[in-house]
């Protein structure tokens, strides 16, 4: 019975040993798994791109309107969480912080459902409408008046990182010219999308800012973020199923430049032929694909 016993505890302690080894011929190349990675082999592949279209099942099911349930069914929470955002971000520069005006959210409110109403997408309507035209709808006489606008972002988190990261947007935000801000948050279909469009109206009424400036209004310019930020932005507004599919094709991606390292150890067959160049074509593909998922869920329009 002892020995037995003994033989029994042997074989369970050789098992974390296979387990590592296995591991280890799954991602890295060496000599066991002739220097190509179980995962960026055919099976490997298929199970990895098996699992990103899993996790985007996955957020579909989860989430099957997003931008309504995240921004558009509260209009009230939305406007909040905006303030709450964009008064951090100035009290963190030193910057007084701005109070909601209901006029200016009115405002915002109007000229969110104009563009949906009239399906444009700018600060001037088609017609030549400026935004200031809202501003007098709702009896806001002001001495500094801005307008910021987005669109299919999903989390009000995203919406201020794409206005920060916006010269003009974070101009507009960050102004000190400012004292009240409105907000609306309208949730419908433009140019035949379903999205959500967010209007930012800043002001500061006759004779109550004394500060000198060079520009009584301002309306932000459109897209001026640069592709790092938008990238930034992207990863930041995308949940956490998305990020996980772009994790696990970044792993393999980099698993397979690991092997193309080590293409000059790959048996000869394969090195004499195209293959011998498999993991960067593998790099190269994974890569794209994680930057495909990354665009599909990314920023929405300034």
């Amino acid at each position: 019975m002892p020995a037995k016993s003994t033989k029994s505890r042997l074989k369970h302690a050789k098992r974390p040993t296979k387990i590592h080894h296995y591991l280890l011929s799954s991602v890295w190349p060496h000599h066991r798994n002739s220097y190509r990675p179980h995962l960026i082999r055919p099976i490997g592949l298929t199970l990895v791109i098996g699992l990103v279209l899993g996790l985007q099942l996955g957020t579909v099911l989860k989430d099957t309107n997003v931008m309504s349930s995240v921004l558009g069914d509260k209009v009230t929470r939305t406007q909040d969480e905006l303030l709450t955002f964009t008064n951090s971000e100035r009290l963190s520069e030193g910057i007084p912080a701005l109070q909601l005006d209901s006029r200016l959210s009115k405002a915002a409110e109007l000229k969110a459902r104009d563009i949906l109403n009239r399906q444009y997408w700018g600060h001037n309507a088609p017609d030549g409408t400026t935004p200031w035209h809202w501003f007098r709808e709702v009896n806001y006489r002001y001495d500094f008046a801005g307008e910021n606008l987005a669109k299919g972002f999903t989390n009000t988190d995203s919406v201020i990182a794409a206005w920060k990261a916006s010269s003009e947007h974070n101009e507009n935000m960050m102004s000190r010219n400012y004292q009240d801000v409105g907000f609306a948050a309208i949730s419908g279909v433009l140019d035949g999308e379903s999205t959500l469009v967010i209007v930012a109206m800043y002001g500061s009424t006759v004779g109550r800012n004394s500060l000198p400036s060079d520009t009584s209004v301002l309306a932000a310019a459109e897209g001026d973020m640069s592709i790092a930020a938008r990238l930034g932005v992207a990863l930041k507004s995308m949940t956490a199923l998305q990020l996980g599919s772009v994790v696990l094709l970044l792993i393999a991606a980099f698993v397979a430049l690991a092997a193309h390292a080590y293409r000059k150890r790959l048996p000869e067959p394969i090195r004499k032929g195209w293959k011998r160049h498999h993991g960067l074509y593998k790099f190269l593909g994974l890569s794209l694909l994680a930057i495909i998922v990354v665009i599909v869920y990314g920023p929405g329009n300034l």
